[in-house]
Formats: structure tokens, sequence, C-alpha cells
């Protein structure tokens, strides 16, 4: 196919953003239905992760969800919801709050192979059990073993449709996030690289982590980082996955040109991507 640069909101560098464009602010009677919501399904005692959207009704919600939808499918690709005082609620009605309002906005779908609905992305370095399997000698340390022990995270892609974060307590120190717009990395390498940007349209092959999917089938599978269909722009990288499954005598060698098109990749989104403290 022939590429061409992708246009629309969805293009976006973080140096052009304001914080109005990427942020909606609660008000006070949306955070009162949801104080609300959330007494109702306590004292019925429903369960956290049988709450539905029937059990948990947002008055003057619709015009805000249907905005959310919108600017997620339509527009930046992502955006922040402020307003709400996170440390008036213990961590269990924070979940419930969470789920709540997440059953006006799509289906929820397990994070892990042994079930996991809703995590706690938090320093488990020193748990006695851990939700990430620790990595061996010489192997690479695995997506959900960086992003719930200290340090940085590389760019990457959740494998679902939205994922969803809400901050119950903000660290002492760094929290900083950084979010980048995939379609601006596309049309950045097609400017600079287009033998690149056709690399990145072709399989890499991607590993499925124990303390994610589980090994249930396939523990390799091929996987284009970038993707179109019926006119909709997709793209799926994560170059841990990618790293892990060279550990896998039986995948492909990764090649220079796709280890250089991983590097640009990376790069372009250091040049263009919002920060933003968590």
């Amino acid at each position: 196919m022939t590429r061409q640069p992708l246009t629309g909101r969805v293009a976006w560098r973080g140096s052009d953003l304001r914080d109005t464009d990427w942020t909606r602010a609660l008000t006070p009677a949306q955070v009162g239905a949801l104080d609300r919501a959330l007494q109702a399904v306590n004292q019925r005692r429903i369960p956290t992760l049988s709450i539905t959207r029937q059990d948990f009704p947002l008055e003057g919600f619709d015009a805000l969800v249907a905005d959310i939808q919108d600017e997620l499918e339509n527009g930046l690709g992502f955006l922040r919801i402020t307003g709400f005082d996170a440390d008036r609620y213990a961590i269990d009605d924070l979940k419930r709050l969470w789920w709540g309002l997440g059953t006006h906005l799509g289906v929820a779908v397990n994070q892990a192979g042994y079930g996991e609905m809703i995590g706690e992305v938090r320093d488990e370095s020193f748990d006695a059990n851990p939700t990430f399997v620790t990595a061996g000698a010489g192997e690479v340390k695995t997506s959900r073993a960086r992003a719930r022990s200290t340090g940085p995270l590389r760019f990457h892609t959740d494998r679902c449709d939205v994922i969803g974060l809400l901050c119950a307590r903000n660290s002492m120190t760094g929290g900083v996030s950084k979010i980048t717009s995939s379609v601006t990395i596309h049309n950045e390498i097609l400017q600079r690289r287009p033998d690149l940007l056709d690399v990145l349209y072709q399989d890499f092959w991607r590993s499925r982590p124990a303390d994610e999917d589980g090994v249930h089938g396939r523990p390799c599978f091929p996987l284009p980082v970038f993707a179109q269909k019926d006119g909709k722009f997709t793209s799926q990288y994560s170059r841990t996955y990618v790293e892990q499954a060279q550990e896998n005598p039986d995948v492909p060698r990764l090649t220079p040109a796709q280890v250089e098109a991983m590097d640009l990749l990376a790069e372009v989104a250091e040049e263009v991507c919002l920060h933003a403290p968590f």
C-alpha cells in the first residue's frame, strides 16, 4: 500500500498541546454522583467485579462519557480526568469507583493469565509474592516486572483498546509520565526513513510472558508494529516483548533493519512526547 501521512487530532506533538486540550475537570455535581453510586453499591454489598453499569448510575455524566469515548477513539487518544480527590477514599472504594466509571466507558478484560482485572501499579520488589516473574540470568526483565518496581519504563502500548490508570497516591519523587502519539511517530519516520516505516508494517515476533498472558498454546507470535484497516490506524509496540521472544531459539532472529526501526521509533517518541506529572 502507498504510505501517506496520517492526519487529524491524533497527529499531535507534546509541545503543541495545552493542558486544556487533554484534561476534563469533574464538576462538584459529578463528584456527588460518583459518591452516591459508590454508596449504593456498598449498601447492596455488590462485589467490585460484579458491579454493572445499571448498578452504578451516574447522573449528569452522559455528555462527559460521550466526549471521553470520542477523544479516545477519534481524537488525541488519551486524556486525564481531574477534580477528584482520591485521598477522601479507602483503596477498596477507589477500586469500586474506578470500576463503576469504567462500566460506562467499555468492557473490562483481564490483565493477566490468572484473571487479574484491577492491578495495583506499585513497587513490589520486596513483596514475598510479587505479581511478576523475576528474570533469570541473561533473561530480559518482563514488562510487568518493569512496571511494578522502581525505575523508568520504555515507551510502549498496552495490549488492549484502552488502559485506565487512577492515581491513588502520588509518589514522593518521580512519577512523570511520558505520552506520545503513534501517528506522529509514523509520520516522522515516513518523512525521515520510509524504508524503515515499511519494516514496521511487517511482522515482529513477540513473547507471551507468563506473568501476563501465561503460556497457553503459542509462547510467541508475529505481529506488525503498525497496521491500517478500514480507514483506521493501529499500533502495538513493546520492545520488551520483542526482546523476550529472541530468547526462544525457534523464533526468527531480528534483522538489522528491525533493530534500526525500533531504535528510530524510540528516538522519535522522545522528541515528540508530552511530559505529564502523575
